[in-house]
């Protein structure tokens, strides 16, 4: 029972742990797609090319991914017959379609790379992308964390009250950016991408029109600006058409953002509140003076911007284990019950490409097979008879049956766990000694284990292991390394799978 608690223990540690996030990291893809963000760069240069909007309608997608359940890509789902997707709300309509085309371009230039292919997240080719025509409008260029995993939900209905609004003052934009972890020089600095980019004009027709019942405009709006807005929002415009959010620089990134709020030419009530705040408006000066410090704050904002929510899970499977042994260690007896030796694995091994019950036939050791058949089926792949022996060590099948060999005392508790008419599907320990522990402890189950202490020719190396646990773990290794490449898949004998369950 203890052994059993042990293993559940273990199991339910495993599952809740490996659900931790892992740190994300400049260099995640340095083993599998080495040059992603060069590929993702020349495919958002390639765009920019194509079109100057690429710039502000990426900018913009990562700020409403990453504010609605985190920066995991969810932003980018279609919609379908059951389910509206975020992009669907009606905060995320005016999202240009620029910026989602920019993600698919950069992700077919990495699909188009073998090495490359389904290995980057969506979610990642979109927080390089940002970073990228960040610079490319003459921003600062700085390190991303990668190393996100998509996220699996996308509605609409998750958006509501998630995203700021051109209305909102201070207090709002600050209560908001706190729920993502941000603070209010973070929520000034992340403003300050309304350096680029544009607006439809009924987003501005309340400051200019209509602002309240004393007064048709804004009084915080420069008068000069007043006219230039009205003269390009006209009241019946068409509502699809817009303007430069920086009436300034519009195509620059830079801080002339902030100068142009000191000017009273902040497009929307929530730019323009930054400077009439007491709150914030010393930051706004402090920037709009010194292009640097603005730059730095907005690297560190996006970089914090950047974890909110972040997705990862698998991708830590070592800490994962690492963290439950932790955690099994700080029960007293449960500390060093469990593991075996730590090795080093050889990786790049490809998905195989055909599954056929067929192909099992045969090739599997039993439970009732001698010495001579196990040494058979081992050489075969290339194993030898101590390797035979060292692998024999973990073999887990179901079953047993009466034999002389079997040790009198554990033959009457076999009887007692497995008596004849016990229900098929019941498991009992393959090591009665230590189940729960990785060791060269035990008696043999099956005849095939049985065996290999009965044979002349297994039993020295049986002897000389169970004297010994350091050998065989060291044996066990070797000989676990040497089953790892038995015909590997490798060119077009193989792939990645999409999904692990099915065939490509």
């Amino acid at each position: 029972m203890a052994a059993k608690n042990l293993l559940l223990l273990f199991i339910s540690l495993f599952l809740t742990v490996n659900l931790v996030s892992a740190q994300l990291r400049s260099n995640f893809y340095a083993g599998s797609c080495p040059n992603v963000e060069k590929i993702v760069r020349d495919a958002v240069q390639k765009k920019v090319q194509q079109t100057f909007t690429t710039i502000p309608a990426t900018l913009r997608l990562y700020f409403h991914d990453c504010f609605v359940n985190g920066c995991d890509a969810s932003v980018m789902i279609a919609s379908t017959g059951n389910n509206k997707a975020e992009k669907d709300h009606p905060d995320n309509l005016s999202l240009a379609g620029d910026g989602f085309d920019t993600v698919i371009k950069a992700k077919q230039a990495l699909d188009a790379v073998a090495n490359c292919r389904n290995k980057v997240s969506c979610a990642d080719i979109l927080t390089i992308a940002t970073r990228d025509v960040v610079n490319l409008a003459g921003g600062p260029r700085y390190e991303v964390e990668l190393g996100r995993l998509d996220g699996l939900s996308s509605t609409a209905a998750s958006v509501e009250g998630k995203l700021p609004q051109p209305t909102d003052d201070v207090n709002k934009l600050t209560s908001l950016f706190a729920k993502n972890g941000l603070s209010l020089n973070e929520m000034i600095a992340l403003s300050g991408a309304h350096t680029l980019g544009f607006a439809h004009c009924t987003k501005v027709f309340n400051r200019i029109y209509s602002f309240n019942k004393t007064t048709q405009v804004d009084p915080t709006v420069n008068k000069a600006y007043v006219t230039e807005l009205r003269a390009s929002c006209p009241r019946n415009i068409d509502p699809r058409v817009a303007i430069n959010m920086d009436p300034t620089t519009p195509r620059q990134f830079d801080n002339v953002y902030y100068k142009n709020l000191q000017q009273g030419k902040g497009l929307f009530t929530s730019d323009q509140d930054l400077f009439t705040d007491r709150r914030s408006k010393p930051t706004v000066d402090l920037w709009a003076n010194n292009a640097n410090l603005f730059n730095q704050a907005f690297v560190n904002s996006m970089i914090k911007l950047g974890r909110v929510g972040v997705k990862t899970g698998r991708n830590d499977g070592f800490d994962a284990i690492f963290k439950a042994k932790q955690a099994l260690d700080a029960v007293p007896n449960c500390r060093n019950k469990v593991g075996g030796p730590w090795y080093d694995v050889e990786l790049g091994r490809l998905d195989g490409l055909s599954s056929t019950a067929a192909s099992v036939e045969g090739m599997l050791p039993q439970p009732t097979e001698n010495v001579s058949k196990l040494a058979s089926h081992f050489a075969k792949n290339g194993l030898s008879l101590d390797d035979m022996i060292a692998l024999s060590g973990m073999i887990l099948i179901h079953g047993v049956k009466e034999d002389p060999s079997i040790n009198a005392t554990y033959l009457p508790q076999l009887k007692e766990l497995c008596p004849k008419d016990l229900d098929p599907h019941k498991e009992i320990f393959m090591d009665p000694t230590t189940p729960g522990k990785f060791d060269n402890q035990g008696r043999g189950l099956f005849k095939s284990d049985q065996a290999l202490f009965t044979d002349p020719r297994s039993k020295p190396t049986v002897n000389l292991w169970d004297g010994n646990g350091q050998l065989y773990n060291q044996a066990f290794v070797n000989s676990m390394i040497k089953l790892g490449p038995l015909d590997v898949k490798t060119g077009r004998d193989g792939n990645i799978r999409s999904n692990c369950e099915t065939f490509n």
